[in-house]
């Protein structure tokens, strides 16, 4: 069946993915950020893991991650290539393709079956889509199976991001998960941590216990593409 593993912002889940961690999102990781510590079952994100049980402040176990300051993974992200104005112009670019795509769908089919989609598409912007996803982290909103979509008073947009986009996730109409990884540290606080837990699939066989998962991510995508591969930033002299 698998098992899943979550990449968070500032403690929000921000990318699931089954048996293996995103090469690409771990480039923004380095092996030295790596932590093996005790954590007790209580002390697990609560977004990730589910609500503490009955009697789990009392077990413990060996918690494997990758966690850098939101601060770092910017200047990571930024070196990369992945700055605010390329968020921007991809996400513009992505909202554009799905308005040709309605509009070529209209040219042969009835619109009304995603006439509201279409709609809704004119109307969004960039700036608009900050804002939603700022709600939605700040107040731990999950996305489509988790049921909070059906709040009430929730922006649109909000409700867009929660929904079932099972081509963008979070609805994010770009065309790498960074730029929405560096879309979300610009909306939380710069102290906060980027974390990738691995335990769950430690645990499950997946990695070992001491494999160095991040320089073996990394070092597959570089194998073909070059810029994934990790920068030295320096400071300039003084």
């Amino acid at each position: 069946m698998g098992t899943y593993t979550e990449l968070t912002v500032a403690e929000y889940p921000l990318v699931s993915s089954k048996s293996e961690v995103v090469p690409e999102l771990m480039t923004v990781f380095r092996e030295s950020d790596r932590r093996v510590f005790t954590r007790r079952l209580s002390d697990r994100n609560p977004l990730v893991w589910g609500k503490p049980e009955v009697g789990d402040d009392q077990e413990t176990e060996t918690a494997i991650e990758y966690s850098c300051e939101t601060r770092k993974v910017i200047d990571r992200l930024e070196v990369m290539g992945f700055g605010f104005r390329r968020v921007r112009r991809d996400f513009e670019a992505g909202r554009q393709f799905e308005l040709d795509k309605y509009s070529a769908w209209a040219e042969d089919n009835d619109s009304n079956w995603f006439a509201d989609q279409w709609e809704f598409m004119k109307a969004l912007t960039f700036d608009g889509y900050v804002r939603a996803l700022t709600t939605v982290i700040a107040n731990g909103l999950r996305p489509v199976p988790f049921g909070d979509r059906k709040k009430e008073g929730l922006d649109p947009a909000v409700k867009y991001i929660l929904d079932d986009n099972d081509d963008y996730v979070l609805g994010f109409i770009g065309g790498d998960l960074r730029l929405l990884l560096r879309l979300a540290c610009e909306v939380v606080e710069p102290d906060t941590c980027v974390v990738q837990d691995i335990t769950a699939l430690v645990e499950a066989g997946y990695y070992g216990s001491e494999e160095p998962v991040c320089e073996h991510a990394t070092r597959a995508l570089t194998a073909g593409h070059p810029e994934n591969a990790p920068r030295i930033i320096r400071a300039a002299p003084g």
